[in-house]
């Protein structure tokens, strides 16, 4: 199991420490992989951040603030009119770590709200991505899903009641693709690392504060790869295809047969393969 290491990340109103991980060669060109809702690290496989840095990459992942082992904000119910912060103060971290490890530029990858954070970091830091691969998520635009918003969960206060909540949500995303053994893998793998569950009611109140990005996606003038999962309930192929063709330079890769939240060792080699390619 990899080694959790910490950098200190500068922000408008401090410092706050960023737990990562890194596999491959310190010397290759650096994948930073953005993390989802209510998800440590550990939402990125480690057998997959093993597949991508054999094709040639220093992979870095890492937890968002209020995620994992990085630093939490002390509230104790976030307010959604006044979120403690912004999904481009998390673009900023992400940035921030890049500058803490002394990394210049680096092809930026997303999982779902760390899909959205992507884009933020290609438009508020354009000169620091090299690539962006934006994985199960949308321009931001309310148009197109396969079905009605759900009103936000209401988050337990007890372990047992929050535990049961996180399982219950990623298999309703995954639907059929939910997997139950690689599910409780991944949990037994953030509780070796000693890490608690995110704090999912701040990421949701912090989430509408990326907006509408759809115009500007346009000034994004790095190579593109949008994924999309071809069993997401939470978005269909059509908001995916247009997610693409808002982009200079986009490309469109489907994985076949999963939902939301998930990425079967099955996909590993395929999506690696197409990340290695839009970097070219």
């Amino acid at each position: 199991m990899p080694r959790d290491q910490f950098a200190t990340v500068s922000t408008s109103a401090g410092s706050l420490q960023l737990a990562y991980q890194s596999f491959g060669k310190e010397e290759d060109p650096v994948f930073l992989l953005l993390t989802g809702w209510f998800s440590d690290l550990t939402l990125w496989p480690r057998g997959f951040c093993e597949v991508l840095a054999s094709r040639g990459f220093r992979v870095i992942r890492y937890d968002h603030r209020d995620a994992g082992l990085s630093t939490r904000t002390d509230i104790d119910v976030p307010d959604p009119d006044n979120p403690p912060y912004t999904m481009s103060d998390l673009a900023a971290d992400a940035v921030g770590l890049l500058d803490a490890l002394g990394m210049e530029k680096a092809h930026v990858a997303g999982f779902a709200f760390g899909a959205t954070i992507s884009h933020l970091v290609a438009i508020n830091h354009p000169d620091r991505v090299l690539s962006l691969v934006s994985l199960a998520t949308t321009t931001g635009r309310r148009t197109g899903s396969r079905r009605p918003r759900r009103a936000k969960p209401a988050f337990p206060t007890d372990p047992e009641g929050l535990s049961r909540l996180h399982k219950e949500r990623f298999a309703d995303m995954a639907q059929e693709s939910f997997d139950e053994e690689d599910y409780e893998a991944r949990r037994r793998e953030s509780a070796q690392r000693g890490a608690s569950l995110a704090r999912g009611d701040i990421q949701s109140a912090v989430m509408p504060t990326a907006g509408d990005r759809t115009e500007r996606l346009g000034q994004v003038r790095v190579p593109v790869l949008v994924v999309h999962p071809e069993k997401d309930p939470l978005l269909s192929l059509e908001v995916s295809k247009f997610h693409v063709g808002c982009f200079p330079d986009g490309k469109l890769l489907v994985l076949d047969g999963i939902g939301h939240g998930v990425l079967p060792e099955r996909h590993w080699a395929k999506l690696a393969d197409a990340m290695r390619d839009r970097t070219r």
